[in-house]
């Protein structure tokens, strides 16, 4: 790819980026009301394939897990781990299943475990498998669907070519590809809605991560095939027009106590798959559209390119560090990931203690947790900042996080010059969290989240600042998802930390980007930019959950 035309790229994402933001006087392109009558089914399925039932988890087993463990590499292995029908059940009911429903009137509809921007959930996944007892006898590639639990076998292929995909990996492997529908999201959304489809597809990998960690495995992105060559592996080469799908993502699942130092698959077996037949017809999801070219030429043009791997640097090299666990605390795994909710409304007056602040901060560190962050081969992009609002013996004020020390002078020299950089009151030093003003920011934090008072009543509210210039200009377009999918994985921890503590949690996908950038923080270029908004503390309760 020549110089000259990956700068036409990036600035078409530039493009994109700026048409997409949020700002005082306007907000982006959408059509303003909700049109009912279009409304996306919320389901993919594959009318005429083989349904293959994965076994249903009842909810009192496996509570033994605990949620700490799956963080660390050194989880223990549990009963029923090892590759078949049992472990798939587990993991797909423990990242992406559906938890729970809720009722208003007459209407009833769906939660999942995997939190989605306004319950859309433009997030399909796949199976890509060797046999397995009591799903297939040959190899395979299945589509998982949520409502039903169930997966809907889309192709078979036989056994030498399953080995030559999986050459260089341990025996026991298998892989999730996930995709994104961004009609589900534009429906509601409009021209916004590539960043939360891939908001969506962070939350995804890192629920699919640590369900996986519970399970004795880990997870691995492989970054090596284009999206063409995805898209054939997948059988998504001619999914096109306003209800496209798009595969955004392979992922590579493995024992923990198998080292993966192969993360490719070699390009010459893809064409193979084209010769595949594909099983089943994909449902139609809602009977008119309506069209978005912006959303469509920021699709196309993030589309990683068929060219040499990029070479990231690498965090989990070498042994695991050992860190310290907030011992206050014992719960199940499987009650946090499903009895998760994104609050509707905080209380405004639930507070949260110094140390509980402190360690759910430190759960969005790479260095001190290897899952879900391993799953990314590349350094972190992302840091927060925090409008501190009711955290006992921490004054209420303006921090940041800081997740990647090689950025700390970078970010301090792009914000303004009169802020105070200090360490606050008995912070650990691993955690590199500053104050940068006193004072109280309720409001502020209302008023950049689009005037929600969800930001501004929590204990604590966040907006997270990735490295956007430098990222883009290293590795190119189609490396623009990528910094939402880790602002994705970091908010997942956010989700389930604020369950395990016994509060709540609200992704914020409408944020003015630019009084953030420039009013709050004096931030003036692209240096770093704000993906991604949440806000965490004492819920409401939400009368329209079934139990």
């Amino acid at each position: 790819m020549s110089v000259s035309y990956q700068k036409k790229q990036i600035d078409e994402v530039v493009a994109y980026h700026q048409l997409s933001k949020h700002q005082f006087n306007r907000y982006a392109p959408s059509l303003g009301y909700l049109d009912w009558a279009t409304q996306p089914d919320p389901f993919r399925r594959y009318g005429g394939a083989k349904e293959i039932p994965l076994r249903k988890i009842e909810s009192d087993e496996f509570l033994n897990i605990d949620y700490e463990s799956v963080f660390h590499a050194k989880t223990v292995r549990h009963d029923k781990c090892d590759l078949n029908i049992d472990l798939i059940s587990r993991l797909f009911f423990d990242s992406l299943s559906l938890s729970t429903w809720k009722t208003s009137g007459k209407s009833r509809w769906a939660l999942r475990v995997n939190p989605s921007s306004g319950n859309l959930h433009p997030t399909e996944s796949y199976l890509l498998s060797g046999p397995m007892d009591l799903i297939n006898d040959e190899a395979f590639i299945a589509h998982y669907s949520s409502d039903e639990h169930i997966l809907e076998l889309r192709s078979e292929f036989d056994i030498p070519l399953w080995n030559k995909l999986r050459k260089g990996f341990p025996i026991e492997v298998f892989f999730i590809g996930l995709s994104s529908i961004y009609w589900r999201e534009a429906w509601k959304y409009g021209e916004r809605a590539f960043r939360y489809c891939h908001h969506d597809i962070g939350h995804a990998i890192g629920a699919i991560s640590l369900a996986a960690s519970s399970l004795g495995w880990q997870t691995t992105l492989i970054e090596t095939l284009s999206k063409d060559e995805l898209s054939i592996l997948f059988g998504l080469v001619d999914s096109h027009g306003p209800e496209g799908e798009h595969l955004d993502c392979l992922i590579a699942l493995t024992p923990q106590a198998n080292n993966v130092n192969q993360t490719k698959i070699a390009k010459d077996i893809i064409d193979k798959f084209q010769m595949l037949s594909w099983h089943g017809k994909a449902n139609q999801l809602s009977h008119s559209h309506v069209s978005w070219p912006n959303l469509e030429k920021i699709v196309t043009v993030t589309a990683k390119p068929n060219n040499e791997p990029i070479l990231f640097e690498n965090l989990f090299q070498g042994e695991e560090k050992t860190t310290e666990v907030y011992t206050n605390r014992s719960v199940s795994f499987r009650k946090t990931v499903r009895h998760r909710r994104s609050a509707v409304a905080m209380d405004g007056k639930t507070s949260i203690s110094r140390e509980q602040f402190y360690h759910i901060l430190k759960k969005t560190l790479p260095e001190e947790n290897r899952y879900p962050y391993e799953t990314l081969p590349w350094l972190p992009k992302a840091h927060l900042v925090i409008f501190v609002h009711r955290v006992e013996n921490l004054e209420p004020g303006l921090y940041f996080l800081i997740r990647n020390v090689e950025q700390i002078e970078c970010v301090r020299r792009a914000m303004r010059s009169d802020f105070l950089w200090e360490k606050p009151t008995d912070c650990p030093e691993e955690l590199l969290l500053f104050k940068l003003l006193i004072g109280d920011v309720r409001d502020a934090a209302k008023q950049i989240s689009c005037l929600q008072d969800i930001a501004a009543e929590g204990c604590f509210s966040l907006g997270m600042i990735v490295q956007f210039q430098e990222s883009l200009q290293k590795y190119g377009a189609w490396f623009y998802p990528r910094l939402y999918w880790e602002c994705g994985i970091v908010g997942q921890v956010l989700y389930l930390e604020a369950e395990a503590t016994g509060i709540r949690a609200t992704g914020i996908g409408c944020f003015f980007d630019d009084p953030m950038h420039h009013d709050i923080l004096g931030i003036k270029d692209l240096s770093y930019q704000t993906l991604y908004h949440f806000t965490i503390g004492g819920a409401l309760e939400d009368a329209r959950i079934e139990c």
